[in-house]
């Protein structure tokens, strides 16, 4: 493999580990930054490498991924509706627990 170049930063290790699956699961290699693997938070993020010439495809996978998890977000919001009524998650005509 030849030089490997960033193509996103990352505010947490959760969302970078992520984001490792995805371009795995494509066959790109990718790598964090070597001063990442420092446990104290860096406040510029968590650098995510990959070689050199996947670094287009890959940026194109992780953005088509970030416009999919904000359109999951916005269903969401839409789909969850409060009806005012009980705030159990159980039906008082349901209730077996005694």
């Amino acid at each position: 493999m030849g030089k490997f170049v960033e193509v996103k930063v990352f505010s947490t290790r959760l969302e970078v580990e992520l984001a490792q699956g995805l371009l795995e699961g494509n066959d790109i290699e990718s790598r964090i930054s070597p001063e990442e693997d420092d446990p104290t938070p860096n406040r510029d993020g968590i650098r995510l490498l990959v070689p050199e010439e996947y670094a287009d495809e890959a940026r194109e996978l992780l953005t088509e991924f970030d416009m999919e998890i904000d359109n999951m977000d916005d269903d969401d919001d839409d789909e969850y509706v409060h009806s005012g009524e009980g705030d159990s998650l159980f039906d008082e005509d349901d209730d077996d627990r005694d």
